[in-house]
């Protein structure tokens, strides 16, 4: 018989393949004489997900093997946390060689610990996202065309510029170690390849887009508040609390409104991701957006979880889900967590967008 077409947007999101990474990946063998070791920045899970990242690249470029770190207590939650609660283990392994710590511990520590053992520890002082690049695979001569546009990129950075060859032992050390508050800047702002590398960058973000991406099981508990929000929704990720800039500590909702509503359409469904206290929310913001908008936050859906499914570490994850499904993201510009909502945006959309709509609440 006839085969009618199917309108996509007619399915719920569990029906839609509304995850964007390669479903299918075969983990790589591990590298037992090449490790990559690190500390990840000590603060909230978006933080450490940079930390991730950057060393997931550096083991991609060095041929090592990574090793995750160890459990830890995430802030501000006081829960034991790993990686592998937050994202899909197996299809890290298929992007580079991963190895979890107490594994390596159990395995490489011995030989790690000897005096004489290869390693090369990066404890450098100028923290990335303030002063420094990693420059693949080395830094063009001074004068040279290349040189010139490396040096456009950084714009206002006068930090180092780290190569393979300014770290002595970097390529052939057994062990490369980078200590914490290392790495700690968005990857395509610290790693930069010169003419004619340039399509390693386009690698990288592969990497990042199909290995390192938060568990399906997530996935699919946000796919129960997608199906409930409209098809055409945009979100609100609000953060004011724990700031030092005053500015945006005394940021008020009227403020908020009047600097996104040329962006946000009148009537719209507006999702708002904010730790903002329920009481504040409700007798603030919500009265201020309902004139134009109808409001919703994770507690009009909170019912449909089991508290034990879903606490407090697990939503802010769920909702970084949603978010990336909306049409317009607006964002906090001094939280890092906003640039995730912002990056898990541009990897959601099936096709080619310019680019995901945020804008900086206090500006």
């Amino acid at each position: 018989g006839e085969v009618i077409p199917v309108n996509p947007f007619e399915l719920s999101y569990r029906e839609r393949n509304f995850k964007y990474w390669k479903s299918v990946q075969v983990a790589l063998p591990i590298n037992t004489e090449r490790f990559l070791i690190f500390e990840p920045w000590q603060a909230g899970i978006n933080n450490r997900r940079i930390s991730l990242e950057l060393a997931f690249i550096m083991a991609f470029l060095t041929n090592r093997t990574l090793v995750l770190p160890k459990p830890y207590i995430q802030y501000p939650y006081g829960v034991n946390m790993s990686y592998t609660d937050v994202y899909d283990l197996e299809h890290m392994k298929a992007g580079v060689p991963v190895i979890e710590w107490k594994e390596w511990e159990e395995k490489y520590m011995t030989d790690y610990m000897k005096p004489n053992s290869f390693t090369v520890k990066c404890d450098w002082t100028d923290v990335p996202s303030q002063l420094s690049n990693f420059v693949y695979p080395e830094m063009p001569a001074e004068g040279t065309e290349e040189y010139n546009q490396i040096i456009k990129v950084r714009g206002s950075k006068t930090g180092t510029i780290y190569t393979p060859s300014t770290i002595p032992n970097f390529n052939n050390a057994t062990y490369l170690h980078f200590t914490e508050a290392v790495l700690f800047t968005q990857f395509y702002a610290w790693y930069i390849f010169p003419k004619p590398h340039q399509h390693i960058f386009f690698e990288m973000t592969r990497l990042v887009k199909h290995h390192i991406h938060l568990r399906e099981d997530l996935w699919e508990l946000a796919a129960i508040v997608l199906d409930l929000l409209p098809r055409s929704f945009s979100t609100i990720h609000l953060r004011r609390g724990d700031f030092q800039y005053e500015d945006q500590r005394n940021l008020t909702p009227e403020q908020v409104f009047d600097n996104t509503r040329d962006i946000l359409e009148d009537g719209e469904h507006i999702y708002f991701s904010t730790d903002e206290q329920p009481e504040i929310f409700d007798k603030t913001f919500v009265p201020v957006f309902q004139n134009r908008y109808t409001v919703s936050n994770w507690r009009n859906y909170s019912h449909l979880f089991n508290s034990t499914e879903t606490p407090e570490h697990i939503v802010a994850l769920i909702e970084m889900i949603i978010a990336a499904q909306g049409r317009a993201f607006v964002g906090t510009c001094t939280f890092t967590l906003t640039s995730f909502y912002a990056h898990l945006t541009c990897f959601s959309k099936k096709k080619k967008i310019t680019p995901p709509t945020q804008v900086i609440l206090h500006e």
